[in-house]
Parts: structure tokens; sequence; C-alpha cells
């Protein structure tokens, strides 16, 4: 959305599009997992990786982002600046994962198997790898200081979110 939007225009969008009934994160839409009904839809097998961060990720990615000095000190300065950002993005990641991945680790977690969970089949990652940014531009997560995270950690609050309905699906 452009920075020119007048304000509340994304509020307005989001509130329009949960009385519409379009499905918001979190809910059973999210990665294909219902948690409530221990259902999965894969996608395209579920072997597709993709890049996705935890929200406790976002957080200190921005604060690191913008703690970085703005310019170098000199031409000889190779420390990270805000500068290198400039009129781009940057890439963080928890973790690149594919839904089976993601699978494995809710039975991990849940000490459920495979014939616990109804699967079904879907479209709608496609092998052009158009999720994984990391191994097409990689990331800043080092740069930003950025700590690796446990998957099965954060799949386990994944999941009680999921099955207590934590996470509400309108705004």
């Amino acid at each position: 959305m452009s920075v020119a939007a007048p304000s509340g225009t994304i509020s307005k969008l989001v509130r329009a599009a949960a009385k519409a009934g379009v499905p918001l994160g979190g809910g059973p839409d999210r990665y294909g997992f219902d948690f409530k009904k221990r259902s999965l839809i894969l996608f395209d097998g579920g072997e597709v990786a993709i890049n996705t961060s935890t929200s406790p990720q976002c957080g200190p990615a921005i604060a690191n982002l913008l703690s970085l000095k703005e310019l170098p000190d000199d031409e000889t300065d190779g420390s990270p600046t805000l500068s290198q950002f400039r009129n781009g993005s940057i890439y963080i990641s928890s973790f690149r994962v594919s839904q089976r991945d993601m699978f494995e680790s809710v039975k991990r977690v849940t000490g459920t198997t495979d014939t616990d969970s109804k699967i079904t089949y879907g479209r709608m990652f496609f092998p052009t790898g158009d999720g994984d940014y990391q191994s097409s531009l990689g990331l800043h997560n080092d740069l930003l200081g950025l700590p690796a995270e446990d998957l099965d950690e954060f799949t386990a609050i994944g999941v009680r979110i999921g099955e207590n309905g934590e996470l509400s699906q309108s705004h």
C-alpha cells in the first residue's frame, strides 16, 4: 500500500475483509493446518520450502535495523549501516521449512502420528522458489544479530494458539 494512502486505510481494508469472511492470519488457512480439527491441507505435496518468521523475531529485527548507524564512518568502514537498506528490503527468517517439515514438528510436539490427522491435498506453493528468498537473496539475520530459533518450540506455541482459538481471524 502506498505511503500516501489516507490514514486508516489499512484498518478499513482489514475490517472489510473480516466482515466479508476473508480468512486472515492465524486460522485454519495458515499453512494449511487446522489444529482443532486435526486436519491439514498439503499444498503441492507439502515439499516446497518457504521462509517464515515468528513474531518474536520481527521486533528485534526492526529494533536492530534502526540501531545501525546511518552512514559508514569513512570509505574503509565495512560495518553494517542503515544506508545499505535505503530503498531496499531486509530479509529475515526464523525458519526455511516445507509443510512436511512443519507437520513433522507438529507430530513431535503433540505426540501424534500421520494417522491422527486428516490430510487432503491442494495446490498453492509453486516450485519456483518464490517463497524461499533465503536461497535466492540471502538473509540479514546475522547482520541484525538475530538468534536462531527452535522450530518445535514455536510449533508448540502455534498448536496451542490454534487449539485454544487464541488468535482471532478478524480485527
